[in-house]
């Protein structure tokens, strides 16, 4: 047998070697024998370090006894709503989170409220703590980059708010910066990317993990690498291997995209829509489950996404009641919604754009003619590009490309000769939008501030004039 002091002074020891699992295995015969705040913090530590959070929550419900009135401290109290959050008792933790800043509306107390409210999935009640922690002098810039990534989704005004807050208060560290400038893109803010381009370009050469600058020919492997885990990872899950869960991680699209596509493609009644499968894990259950009394209906992720899709999501909660999603399914909503969203403000908005020069016959579609005949794979550049040049050079137009153009896997493209006479770089033309002045100037800088890294030719190309047919593929325009 051990004094209580022999104990504690061992679990001490151990804590310090970073033997948590130890502590936390001792923890209850601690606390008990020694009866104070110190030995409870000393295991409440050591059982957050190993995420165990049900002792934790144990620990602080059954001994506030050894705090004056019975009253958890601030931090512990926190640490109670952390605990609450992770196991799932969200109404618990909100409630918990809210008395705390209703009693003191600290920088810390207001952060936990806002991930409380945005781990329920309930965006709206998280503009709040959102709006105090961004006029509050207090709230550090990582915390307001954080912020205005989730807001966005809701209130665009507020995120905005937050990363100019945070620039102002110098946002600092490479991954911060990294996803600030990420969000100023996002959110059309030029005059912060004009701030934060260089500040990420300073700590990409750092070596950071979280930015570096990395060479063309690194950028073409990495490229390779990431295409070959992406059709590793559709051919296992094609042929059943791994569920659908898992494409996410490695294509780095939602898991409500899987379940779009293949609805999106109608097929006629009795036939078999030509996309590929959709394959869900159903957990190990019975695929014929005996019948029973349905009281309560449980809906996971996919299941949700699923009967949204095929439109049946009311018809099932007026047969079975309210429906009970899981706590880490809301979460993964909001993470789909900041996923999905994260690059498509800008790219929707070009799409409509594109979509009405269209409709107003300002923008004609091209299709090459079956007729046109090129060498297949000349120069190593594919055949279309020079279907599109032989087009223009007959129309006495310009083809309007990157330069340089990557060729194969190695070098790159640059126009010569005759084939220079035909086509132009994007460079060249915004400049000829500048001098006509048909485009603010804020505008231009934007434009080829982004397009910077892509023109690196040294050649000359021919200036378009106006009225001159101009070719350029979707993305581009």
């Amino acid at each position: 047998t051990h004094s209580v002091a022999d104990l504690f002074a061992l679990c001490e020891a151990q804590m310090k070697a970073g033997n948590d699992a130890f502590v936390a295995e001792h923890g209850l015969e601690l606390v008990k024998s020694a009866g104070t705040a110190t030995a409870l913090r000393l295991v409440l530590a050591a059982a957050a370090q190993r995420q165990n959070w049900r002792l934790c929550l144990d620990l602080l419900k059954h001994n506030t006894n050894l705090f004056p009135s019975d009253k958890l401290p601030a931090d512990l109290r926190r640490l109670q709503v952390t605990c609450e959050q992770a196991l799932g008792l969200l109404s618990e933790a909100v409630r918990d989170a809210e008395e705390l800043v209703h009693e003191e509306a600290s920088t810390e107390n207001l952060s936990l409220l806002f991930r409380v409210h945005v781990a329920l999935g309930d965006l709206k009640r998280a503009v709040f703590p959102a709006r105090e922690l961004v006029h509050s002098k207090q709230t550090p810039p990582d915390m307001l980059v954080s912020l205005a990534a989730v807001m966005r989704l809701e209130d665009r005004e507020l995120a905005t708010k937050a990363l100019e807050e945070a620039v102002a208060r110098d946002v600092s560290g490479a991954a911060s910066v990294a996803e600030a400038t990420m969000l100023a893109a996002q959110l059309d803010l030029d005059s912060l990317m004009r701030h934060l381009v260089p500040k990420m370009v300073k700590a990409a050469e750092t070596g950071s993990a979280s930015v570096r600058s990395v060479g063309l020919r690194e950028m073409i492997e990495f490229k390779r690498n990431s295409d070959e885990q992406v059709r590793t990872a559709l051919n296992d899950w094609r042929a059943g291997k791994v569920p659908i869960h898992f494409l996410p991680r490695v294509t780095n699209v939602p898991l409500a995209a899987w379940v779009v596509l293949p609805l999106a493609h109608p097929t006629n009644s009795g036939s078999l829509s030509s996309h590929f499968p959709v394959f869900f894990r159903h957990g190990g259950r019975q695929a014929n489950p005996p019948n029973r009394k349905i009281s309560r209906l449980y809906v996971d992720i996919t299941a949700l996404h699923v009967a949204h899709e095929l439109g049946i999501l009311p018809l099932v909660e007026d047969t079975f009641g309210p429906l009970f999603i899981p706590p880490a399914a809301r979460l993964s909503l909001v993470n789909q919604a900041v996923n999905a969203e994260r690059t498509q403000t800008r790219r929707v908005a070009a799409h409509r754009a594109v979509a009405q020069l269209l409709d107003d016959k300002r923008i004609e579609t091209w299709k090459p003619s079956e007729s046109l005949t090129v060498p297949i794979d000349r120069q190593g550049i594919a055949v279309e590009w020079w279907q599109a040049f032989a087009e223009m050079r007959h129309r006495g137009g310009l083809l309007v490309d990157y330069w340089p153009k990557l060729l194969g896997d190695e070098s790159t493209f640059e126009p010569t000769g005759e084939v220079l006479n035909g086509v132009t770089s994007v460079s060249t033309v915004l400049n000829s939008l500048e001098r006509e002045a048909r485009l603010e100037a804020n505008v231009i800088g934007s434009a080829r501030e982004r397009l910077s890294s892509f023109t690196r030719s040294q050649a000359t190309f021919p200036v378009p004039h106006r009225n001159q047919t101009l070719l350029l593929e979707a993305n581009l325009a």
